[in-house]
């Protein structure tokens, strides 16, 4: 099974969105920057980070969307187009569950801190 993560690389929380994910399947699994999808590029299942090429969806056969409702910018309607929704809020799932195939799954994060052993003084 062929699984590719499609985003943008914004450098920041939606690139950690998607290296997080690919850590966590592991196996099979490619991260696509948008800009530089080939239209001709299929996978089994695509996941899509916050952002979607709506007439893309075809070459996959499992779609399966990273809903962020703070950056959603297309018609609500839309999510009905994909196999699932991935809301990492109770608040974002509340705001689409009666409209889509969404799935409250708590996002995890990637502990970004350093442990450094300061003496306090």
């Amino acid at each position: 099974m062929k699984i590719s993560i499609l985003t943008y690389n914004n450098y920041v929380g939606i690139l950690r969105d998607a290296l997080l994910l690919k850590e966590i399947i592991k196996n099979n699994v490619e991260i696509i920057f948008l800009d530089k999808l080939n239209y001709n590029h299929k996978s089994d299942i695509g996941i899509w980070i916050q952002n979607c090429h709506f007439h893309l969806l075809e070459n996959f056969k499992i779609n399966i969307f990273y809903f962020n409702e703070e950056w959603f910018d297309y018609n609500v309607e839309d999510l009905k187009r994909f196999n699932y929704v991935i809301c990492k809020s109770k608040f974002s799932y509340d705001l689409i569950k009666n409209r889509c195939n969404a799935i409250h799954l708590p996002f995890i994060s990637k502990n970004c801190y350093d442990e450094i052993g300061r003496a306090h003084v």
